[in-house]
């Protein structure tokens, strides 16, 4: 039995792995996309320099060849308008070409920090398939077991655990997901729960009343029903049920009766 409970952990880490591998290929593929457009931007934008700058040289030799022709009873201060009018496209221009600089600079940082955050994501899953030690391992195991029939409850499954995670604060990270279904223990701060009698009595707490909470939903419409699939730690048997108020189901059933026992005083007597 115990051999298949570490086929089935296995078997789940392996497609959780799989799963987290899968997403690292979209946004490496993302991540090729925009390193692409980015390049395209910066094309466009050298492109769209120089012409600036051709177009900057080439109106400003006709404003000179303009002013060379003019008459000597044109109005005076016109080139001066000519060349004021240049120096404020020239700036307008320039200022463009530093905006479009700052933004490809911004593209390379952000997609630099991406790839560190791919590549943090790839050394934990390869310490993930490095495996722990067997005890540890064994532990967290249990402790997944238990978080999963309550996020089961849910229609949800408990998170695995973190590379290098303790047994202690996986637990804290397990029973603070669930929290907020248990009105006893929603604001107590599980992190500052150092002693492990303590927090075993939040934790129980805890576990009690989502369970609890997904069997009696307040956050389901009326008449809308939720399914819940649940797996035998022993069989591996998996259950569905359906939880919900005011269902069709509910409906269904026979209204109570009640009857009424009349003694006879003289049977009595």
């Amino acid at each position: 039995m115990a051999d298949k409970e570490e086929d089935k952990t296995e078997a789940r880490e392996d497609a959780m792995l799989d799963k987290v591998l899968t997403r690292l290929d979209a946004v490496m593929s993302r991540m090729d996309a925009m390193e692409e457009r980015a390049e395209k931007d910066r094309k466009d934008a050298a492109e769209a320099d120089e012409k600036a700058k051709a177009d900057a040289a080439a109106e400003e030799e006709k404003a000179k060849a303009d002013a060379a022709k003019k008459d000597d009873d044109d109005k005076p201060g016109e080139p001066e308008q000519v060349a004021a009018d240049k120096a404020a496209k020239d700036a307008d221009e320039a200022e463009k070409a530093k905006a479009d600089a700052d933004a490809e600079e911004k593209a390379a940082k952000d997609t630099q920090d991406t790839r560190e955050r791919i590549a943090g994501m790839e050394r934990t899953i390869e310490t993930l398939r490095a495996g722990r030690p067997e005890a540890d391992a064994a532990k967290i195991a249990q402790i997944r077991e238990r978080a999963d029939t309550v996020f089961q409850a849910f229609g949800d499954s408990a998170p695995a655990p973190w590379a290098d995670e303790t047994e202690a604060a996986y637990r804290r990270r397990l029973a603070g997901k669930l929290q907020i279904h248990s009105e006893r223990a929603k604001d107590v701060k599980l992190t500052a729960i150092h002693d492990e009698t303590g927090f075993k009595v939040f934790e129980d707490i805890i576990y009690h009343d989502a369970a609890a909470a997904a069997r009696n939903p307040v956050d389901l419409p009326y008449g809308k029903l939720r399914e819940v699939v649940t797996t035998d730690r022993n069989t591996g048997v998996r259950t569905t049920t359906f939880v919900g108020k005011g269902t069709f189901i509910g409906q269904m059933k026979r209204p109570g009766q009640r009857a009424r026992l009349v003694l006879d005083q003289r049977a009595r007597g």
